[in-house]
């Protein structure tokens, strides 16, 4: 059967039966048909052999010629006869790539090929680059065909070049595969007898170039081998990829540019000639020059970004020839570099230096090396005193890093003098905090060679003072260099900076960061978790002893440095020290819990023996530290809670709650002292309402018991403990009745006399004694702001939607005081005008937690509510401001003053009012709640702020938050990122409502200016910097430079006309000479406000009245020396142009105009 199969292909080639040879090479496809081709032709004698391959090129050339690819492009596809011609030619040559395969797998075969073969093969390679998309698979099959010819080294390999190189190549920059690459990487040699200087290379030339920044080629090895590999082969072309790699540096990312480096140095260490010349000086020194020029900008500047290509380069000096190369290449830029006078070209270069520490010919002599390292140490010690602080820090940083690595061959003299300037003079630096940060970075540098110990013990001490440092970033640098020398056994850390001064900066650190090292600095001085529970509570009784503050903020992260179990058995030996205190205070149910309590926690021999030192510790405490270890035990669990509440913790919380609920009501009845009774209260809610039932069931009694001026340290405990009883239901309700009380109460006293408020009494809701209306608010409050409490009231927004309607009445009853002649505003009591702020502030609130609760739209959400309350404002409490301000200082009359008091204390609860609504609009606008339809009304309602001029001077805080939060909503919003419009917008109402507020407070009857420029300046600085980043991303031409020219030039005007010739030519008036300031203090805005100021001014808005003209005139004398002088002598000269042309008028005040403008022309230099 083999031998007919056999037969039958070969007769299926010589009698021209491309349909009988495509069945056997399905067969031989097929893996159940036992034909193989590879098996025929090594049977095949060499006739058959030859006539084999002559048939199929006959055969192959033959169909090409009847069905040309070049017409395939043309072929009808409705044809169906030219459709299967078509295919059938490319199924019989996919049919000659398997035979040609096969074929070359013939090991015996390879070296004996017939040329009718070869010429096969070059039939088929000059069809792989015209076949179609959709013969991939027979593409690929070429391709295969070619590369195994080409590897193989048969004969007539050259001829299978030209196409099989630029297919693989493009097709590893296409699919991006590893084994493309590798391909590619294998072919390589073909490279070089391809001329790639003909015209015809041009579209090969572009996909090396293509492949110098593909990301495959720069991952695998083989690919930077390849890549390093093609700066061998053109000299011009070696310049080019260059170029591209050069251009490529900015945007790659960062792990990239090192294998960049490695592909420059390994084109470097095989090159020779006239290629090694190229390669240094016109690639590797062209890197070298722009290292050192270039900016060093941003957290990945082109400056870091070019030495981490050159840092390959550096680390391979060990590697013969390096040394000399690098000294060579560097001697032409570096040594001019360091006396340059930009600081940023020596910042660069003493990096480069410290990279490269040291640059030396090892080839050379002595006394050669010795100068030359010399020379080094000498510039890194100018280095260090640089006017610049930014090159200081990079000296530090060198210096450091040159000590740390190489301090056996530096001298000791040299040693000694850098690092006594470091900690007695640059670690003090006071121009520059950042100087001092790369002190003690350089200085963990140091500590990680042994060999600096000895001189840095006697050094270190100079520190310790910057434990205090007023930079963050510098406290935080220093702490970590005492944890690094915490591990050292050389140096003792409290040696550097006593415990007392730690403890110090502890009582006093704001900084989160800070104060984590801080504790972790000293946690195994205070609560050693290698020692006992016993030795862990006396020294958190020496720390409450001598620091109580620091001793609070110790504990709130104790429990990162100990196991949750550890920290449970110091709960409870806390807990049986207090127990033993309450006893000797007299508790006489004390001495039968003891006992019951040393059967239940205290286990072993150890333990009990700590029991009776802590016992015999207890005499020495006074209630101060008792409370203080109370607040530890709170502080403790608070910070293991969450841990607690996992499954794989129940024992310990198990024994936490049986321990604690027997202790707990011991502890409040034997110590009354606030602290320990609030600590207590503290602990109480951790526990389930259930190992508490005494005190569970009277907690509400005793918050309904709290007196109205209770403290928050009083009610906030028992608040948590009722929420996390379940028992919000009750508080809530208890809230409601007193709120509810309370609008009736205080809107009844204010109208009735004292019988009559006797006689008068609630049906509702019985008032106690004194009216704590107040009170709920804050406890309101409390629920609203602790996130445990917060959420056990979400769960019950409908209880919460009834305060609400009981607080909105507020504006009712604070309306018709207003409207009442009998009871006015201003006589309200202390505690009714602190209720209905504190009420009126409660709702706007309220309404925005509820927006997020209520899931139906049945009460409108927040945007109704507030909308509301802004037509309230506008329509109430801005007509009572308007008119209750006003009022003259009258300086005699009981009467008369009384009158004006209560005036002004009307003028403070409703400016106090409109700040809550203002603080509202701002927090909607940040929560993202808001619509543009809002925006709009609170747009309108800062116009009718706006009108009430410097009365609203009070608002600007308030107002410069609104505009930024609703900038940055309106820019970086998804609705609006597409479609944007801040011309006319609510973002530039505010603002130019601001800027007239503004305006109006500068006048000699108010001084209330400065305050307010101060107050508005960081807000109105972060809109115009976010407008500007904005138009950056978007391409967007947007600006609110308008409203803000036009405040500054209407400023100036109201000078010229107010003061005349006795104002200064160069004094801008106060809000002119804020904006200005702030506007030339970015370069990104001073570019945008000259933009539009030379726009307006070439088209007349700004070149219209004299007064304008001369206005805008001193304006540009003010901006001379800061924006573009182009722009200024454009403006200048068009108002000079227009001054002479159009001003006719000869009154006193166009001459003074005139005289201004030719003053400040005269300044400008411009003569006209």
């Amino acid at each position: 059967m083999a031998t007919n199969l056999r037969e039958d292909f070969l007769k299926s080639v010589k009698e021209d039966s491309p349909a009988a040879f495509l069945r056997l090479i399905e067969q031989h496809n097929s893996r159940n048909e036992s034909f193989d081709v590879g098996e025929l032709l090594q049977t095949l004698p060499k006739k058959d052999h030859e006539s084999l391959w002559t048939g199929l090129r006959d055969m192959t050339q033959r169909l090409i010629l009847a069905n040309p690819l070049s017409s395939q492009g043309n072929v009808d596809l409705q044809d169906e006869h030219q459709s299967c011609q078509w295919s059938a030619l490319l199924s019989f040559l996919e049919g000659v790539t398997t035979v040609a395969l096969c074929a070359l797998a013939t090991a015996e075969k390879t070296a004996q090929s017939p040329a009718s073969f070869l010429e096969t093969a070059i039939i088929l390679h000059g069809l792989l680059m015209l076949l179609p998309e959709e013969a991939k698979a027979l593409q690929n099959n070429i391709s295969q065909l070619c590369e195994l010819w080409i590897v193989s080294d048969l004969s007539g390999k050259e001829e299978l070049v030209t196409n099989t190189v630029p297919f693989v190549i493009i097709r590893s920059l296409g699919r991006g595969t590893a084994s493309d690459v590798k391909c590619v990487w294998s072919l390589r040699q073909c490279l070089l007898v391809i001329d790639l200087e003909d015209n015809s290379s041009a579209s090969l030339k572009q996909v090396l170039h293509q492949c110098m920044i593909h990301p495959m080629y720069l991952k695998l090895e083989e690919g930077r081998r390849f890549l390093s590999f093609l700066f061998g082969l053109n000299p011009e072309l070696s310049k080019e990829f260059h170029k591209t790699i050069k251009n490529q540096i900015p945007y790659c990312a960062v792990n990239s540019l090192r294998l960049y480096g490695e592909v420059y140095f390994r084109a470097w260490r095989v090159a020779s000639g006239v290629y090694l010349k190229v390669l240094e000086e016109n690639c590797i020194q062209d890197l070298m020059y722009c290292a050192v020029h270039a900016q060093r900008t941003g957290t990945q500047s082109m400056a870091s970004r070019l030495r981490k290509v050159l840092e390959y380069f550096h680390k391979q000096k060990k590697q013969r020839g390096v040394d000399e190369a690098l000294l060579r290449l560097y001697q032409p830029i570096i040594w001019r570099a360091f006396k340059a006078a930009n600081p940023m070209v020596r910042a660069n270069a003493a990096a480069l230096l410290t990279d490269t520490f040291p640059l030396q010919n090892p080839d050379a002599g002595n006394e050669e090396i010795d100068a030359l390292l010399q020379t080094q140490f000498d510039i890194l010690k100018n280095l260090l005193e640089d006017p610049c602080p930014t090159v200081r820090a990079t000296a530090i940083h060198g210096v450091c890093r040159v000590t740390g690595v190489f301090w056996e061959l530096i001298p000791a003299h040299v040693i000694k003098m850098f690092l006594t300037t470091l900690i007695t003079e640059l670690a003090f630096d006071t121009s520059s905090s950042a100087v001092r940060v790369t002190v003690f970075q350089g200085l963990k540098v140091l500590l990680d060679n042994r060999l600096s110990h000895p001189l840095l013990k006697t050094l270190l001490v100079h520190l310790q003072d910057l434990v205090h440092d007023s930079s963050e970033k510098v406290r935080i640098a220093f702490l970590d260099v005492l944890l690094f020398v915490k591990g050292l056994k050389a140096i003792k850390f409290w040696n550097i900076v006593p415990l007392e001064q730690l403890l110090c900066q502890l009582e006093v650190e704001q900084s989160a960061s800070v104060t984590r090292r801080l504790v972790k600095l000293l946690v195994n001085s205070f609560h050693p978790t290698s020692k006992g529970p016993d030795i862990q509570v006396s020294r958190c009784l020496a720390l409450w002893k001598s620091n109580p503050v620091a001793s609070r903020k110790f504990y709130q992260y104790v429990h990162l440095h100990s196991t949750l179990s550890a920290t449970g058995k110091f709960m409870l030996f806390l807990c049986q020290y207090l127990v033993k205190f309450a006893k000797r205070e007299g508790d006489e149910n004390t001495q039968s819990f003891e006992s019951e309590d040393n059967e239940e926690s205290i286990s072993s021999a150890e333990d009990k023996e700590n029991a009776e030192n802590l016992e015999d510790n207890s005499d020495a405490c006074d209630v101060e530290v008792i409370a203080g270890l109370v607040e530890t035990i709170a502080i403790c669990w608070g910070g293991i809670k969450d841990k607690l509440d996992q499954n794989a913790n129940e024992a310990t919380k198990t024994k936490l709650v049986e321990k604690f609920s027997k202790a707990l009501p011991r502890l409040f009845g034997s110590i009354t002292h606030p602290r320990v009774q609030g600590a207590c209260l503290v602990i109480a809610g951790f526990l389930p309402s259930s190992a508490l039932p005494a005190f569970s069931a009277k907690c509400l009694s005793s918050l309904f018991s709290l007196p109205a001026t209770a403290l928050s340290t009083e009610y906030g405990p028992l608040l948590n403990c009722l929420c996390a009883w379940n028992q919000v239901t009750e508080v809530i309700q208890l809230i409601e009745e007193r709120i509810s009380a309370g609008m009736s109460g205080t809107s009844k006293s204010s109208r009735m006399e004292e019988g009559k408020k006797r006689k008068k009494k609630s049906v509702t809701f019985q008032l106690p004694l004194e009216n704590k209306h107040t009170l709920s608010l804050s406890f309101l409050s409390w629920l609203m702001s602790e996130p445990t409490c917060r959420t056990a009231v979400q769960e019950r927004s409908d209880k919460l939607r009834q305060i609400a309607v009981s607080l909105r009445l507020i504006m009712a009853t604070i309306e018709s005081r207003l409207a009442s002649s009998e009871s006015p505003l201003a006589s309200l009591s202390p505690s009714d005008e602190e209720f209905f702020q504190k009420a009126f502030q409660a709702y706007c609130l309220i309404e925005i937690h509820l927006h997020h609760m209520e899931k139906n739209e049945e009460h409108g959400g927040a945007m109704v509510a507030l909308e509301y309350v802004l037509v309230w404002a506008d329509r109430v409490l801005l007509p009572a401001m308007n008119g209750n301000l006003p009022v003259p200082l009258i300086k005699s009359g009981n009467t008369s003053k009384r009158l004006h008091d209560e005036s002004q204390k009307s003028s403070c609860l409703i400016e106090d009012l409109v700040k809550i609504i203002l603080t509202c609009l701002s927090e909607t606008t940040l929560l993202g709640i808001a619509q543009e339809k809002f925006y709009n009304q609170a747009a309108v309602f800062t116009t009718s702020l706006a009108n009430l001029g410097h009365k609203a001077a009070e608002f600007l805080p308030q107002l410069a938050k609104l505009v930024y939060q609703v900038a940055h909503s309106i820019l970086f919003s998804d609705v609006c990122a597409t479609n944007v419009h801040l011309r006319g917008g609510p973002v530039t109402i505010i603002l130019q409502n601001m800027l007239k507020i503004l305006s109006s407070c500068d006048t000699p009857e108010v001084d209330v200016l400065p305050q307010a420029l101060q107050a508005v300046r960081p807000a109105l600085s972060e809109v115009l910097l976010l407008i500007e980043v904005w138009k950056r991303r978007s391409g967007a031409n947007l600006s609110l430079m308008s409203p803000l020219l036009s405040a500054v030039v209407t400023n100036i005007k109201q000078q010229i006309s107010t003061a005349g010739e006795e104002t200064s030519e160069d004094a801008l008036p106060m809000v002119a000479a804020f904006l200005v300031k702030l506007i030339t203090s970015s370069q990104a805005l001073l570019r945008s406000f000259m933009s539009e100021l030379k726009k307006q001014v070439l088209s007349g808005e700004l070149s219209g009245a004299v007064d304008t003209k001369a206005s805008v005139a001193r304006l540009l004398a003010a901006l001379h020396g800061f924006a573009d002088a182009s722009i200024i002598k454009t403006c200048a000269l068009h108002i000079a142009e227009r001054r002479n042309g159009s001003d006719a008028q000869t009154s006193a005040d166009v001459k003074e105009a005139q005289a201004v403008i030719q003053k400040m022309l005269v300044k400008l230099e411009i003569v006209v």
